[in-house]
């Protein structure tokens, strides 16, 4: 019997010390938050001081930092999330987790707290992949995935109720389990159809999805170059990175949705 307890509370020990490895240093006051709500938020975030909620020494995070150093963004807003883990393992785990977040037809509906309107309204209006930039009449259905591939590449529409109609291309990695999607804006993204708010290339999205234990993290980083410091648009308050962060957020959490 006390060989049965020891033995437990090493795998218990072992368990700590691997979500504890790998969740990014949190103060106690983060950690009451996260624990309630299971999910946590940095904005205005200079990667030069070196980003909060990033989680610690996972695969392909050598590279993530690298392109943002190339990338430069001027402003950062990080998303932290946990959630239950389906039950699936290995490479049949992979394939369904990246499947789904790329199943991107499935976003149109998708809701958020409109400030504007005071409740919530529809965010995604149309999405779907095409086959490229280039011949972006030809659309294309949600990838399925039969085996698991390092680097995939894809373009995606999407029109949406504050930036209007736009084409996004979308990597998609795998390493080691890991899935880190990366989409940068290749249109100019206009606020009411008037307001030019981002130029091409100048917003990028990253999602990572890191299994931990029975759990699986997803850490999201919104950057932006140059971000416009304009307040309100024909008498409407618009706050770009808000506005961004809010529309990130709320696929995030369809996704979760989605899967669990």
């Amino acid at each position: 019997m006390k060989n049965i307890f020891i033995t437990l509370l090493l795998l218990l020990t072992l368990d700590i010390s691997a979500f504890n490895s790998l969740m990014p240093d949190l103060t106690d006051g983060q950690k009451e938050l996260f624990n309630k709500q299971s999910y946590l938020k940095e904005s205005d975030v200079k990667y030069k001081d070196g980003f909060r909620l990033i989680p610690k020494d996972y695969p392909l995070k050598s590279e993530f930092l690298k392109e943002v150093n190339e990338y430069k963004p001027e402003l950062c807003i990080e998303l932290l999330f946990e959630f239950d883990k389906p039950n699936f393992e290995g490479e049949k785990l992979t394939k369904f987790l990246q499947e789904n977040i790329l199943a991107v037809s499935d976003q149109v509906g998708i809701e958020y707290f409109s400030f504007n309107r005071n409740k919530m309204y529809p965010l995604i209006e149309k999405s779907y992949m095409v086959e490229s930039y280039s011949n972006k009449k030809e659309k294309i259905s949600d990838p399925v995935i039969n085996e698991v591939k390092e680097l995939r590449r894809y373009t995606l529409f999407q029109k949406d109720s504050t930036f209007g109609s736009n084409y996004y291309s979308l990597i998609s990695r795998t390493k080691k389990g890991i899935i880190w999607n990366q989409m940068d804006n290749i249109t100019d993204l206009s606020v009411f159809k008037i307001f030019k708010a981002l130029d091409e290339g100048s917003l990028r999205v990253d999602y990572m999805i890191i299994p931990n234990q029975d759990k699986l993290l997803l850490y999201s980083v919104v950057q932006i170059k140059d971000p416009p410091k304009v307040e309100n648009v024909l008498g409407r308050k618009v706050n770009i990175p808000d506005s961004v962060r809010k529309r990130i957020q709320a696929i995030i959490e369809w996704y979760i949705k989605k899967i669990t």
